[in-house]
């Protein structure tokens, strides 16, 4: 609120900055505009700012630049961080331009080089209070991610598990079943006691399917369920992921799947 009276004076010159020819410039002229976004439009607290004015010259310079192909790496990866905080902050403002920002970031995705940073920005868009309208991108993302769960690249899978819980619990009722019988079929291998951070995350995932996609859950049951049951006998089960899995047996003990009650799971 202390920063909101110098909005317009400070955000014009930033914008201008976004398109300046010298690479560097760019890049911090899109990390600052990523904040100023945040501050203008705070969605976890009241403001009376009228940010409105200024949402036209955010997403249009940053739009330029997230289209860009021959640019470089770290402005692009800076372009699409700041466009994921843009929809995040500001979509409900921008309805008629996400059909044509949205399918940049299905290509983006599929660029090796991109997909991490893209995943991220997902992960922003998809976890926002506004609910963003995803559109085609919704489903046409999801073999794409499911994909990248066999992907040899820790950082990747932690980032897409973290993407799949919050589609499946913000979006989880527009998701076929199709898709989520792709990302269930990846999921067996990621639960194990060498890594209980990804277990964590698959656990969770795996709970948030159970609430809102019970059938698709009772059919995967057959190869996700010796996974999880594996890992509870396992001494070093602990922490977040102890508590992930507690989480999973009760949702699955309650939801009514036939073989999942207690004493099928305990016997």
């Amino acid at each position: 609120s202390k920063i909101n009276p110098h909005i317009p004076v400070l955000l014009p010159p930033v914008v201008h900055a976004v398109g300046d020819q010298f690479y560097k410039i760019t890049s911090e002229a899109l990390l600052v505009t990523q904040q100023l976004v945040k501050v203008i439009r705070p969605l976890d607290e009241k403001s009376s700012f009228d940010y409105h004015p200024y949402v036209s010259n955010i997403y249009s310079c940053t739009l330029t630049r997230l289209k860009a192909a021959d640019i470089d790496q770290e402005v692009k990866e800076r372009a699409i961080s700041c466009m994921g905080q843009i929809i995040h902050s500001l979509g409900d403002d921008l309805q008629s331009e996400l059909p044509i920002c949205l399918p940049i970031f299905l290509d983006r995705l599929r660029n090796e080089i991109t997909r991490l940073t893209t995943v991220k920005a997902y992960t922003l868009i998809a976890g926002s209070p506004l609910r963003i309208n995803l559109g085609p991108l919704l489903n046409e993302s999801m073999p794409i991610l499911a994909s990248f769960l066999r992907k040899n690249q820790r950082a990747l899978k932690l980032a897409t598990l973290t993407t799949l819980n919050v589609l499946m619990n913000n979006y989880g009722k527009s998701l076929s079943e199709d898709n989520i019988a792709n990302v269930l079929n990846e999921v067996p291998p990621l639960i194990n006691e060498s890594d209980l951070h990804i277990s964590q995350l698959t656990l969770s995932l795996l709970t948030a399917t159970a609430k809102v996609h019970t059938n698709s859950m009772a059919k995967a049951s057959s190869t996700t369920l010796p996974a999880v049951m594996e890992l509870v006998k396992s001494p070093l089960l602990q922490g977040g992921a102890l508590n992930a899995m507690l989480t999973l047996l009760m949702e699955l003990v309650n939801s009514g799947i036939q073989g999942m009650a207690f004493s099928n799971l305990f016997e």
